[in-house]
């Protein structure tokens, strides 16, 4: 998996606000050749990113921060038209792949940790795989509503 560049997503961000960097140094009380520098060495100081991240008020910015910070995918990064319908149906679709095996994960959850299988142990990763691209289609069809009706978080 490659990892995230935060610094693209930070100037696709200030972009999607508005927000020239000069403004977002004069929010967050910083020079302007600061945030072109972040720009430049590509890295954000942990100690601003909160600020950053309230500034500019971005959904999507904030899970790209989240994932490089962590390492967990937040959003997805399925190349869908990035509109709410587009997003809606990517999510729909994913939610629907976890549902038709909700009935047998509900039938594991039950088992003894004793009784239980390689093979069951397949299926539960199987539905926690599942599940993890449901969440990462929810998050990127929120942040498309988010983004459409303008609107900050």
């Amino acid at each position: 998996m490659a990892q995230i560049d935060v610094i693209e997503e930070f100037k696709k961000a200030l972009d999607r606000k508005k927000i020239a960097p000069s403004e977002l140094a004069a929010i967050i009380h910083v020079t302007p050749s600061a945030v072109t520098n972040w720009i430049g060495r590509k890295k954000i100081p942990q100690d601003k990113i909160p600020e950053v991240i309230k500034a500019i008020g971005d959904y999507r910015f904030a899970l790209a921060v989240a994932e490089y910070l962590t390492g967990i995918v937040a959003c997805s990064a399925k190349r869908v038209e990035d509109t709410p319908y587009a997003r809606y149906f990517s999510q729909a679709k994913e939610e629907d792949d976890r549902k038709r095996i909700d009935h047998e994960f509900t039938l594991l959850m039950g088992k003894r940790k004793e009784d239980r299988t390689e093979n069951d142990r397949k299926k539960v990763k199987r539905y926690i795989k599942e599940l993890s691209e449901e969440i990462e289609e929810k998050n990127s069809f929120l942040a498309s509503i988010m983004e459409d009706w303008d609107l900050s978080n």
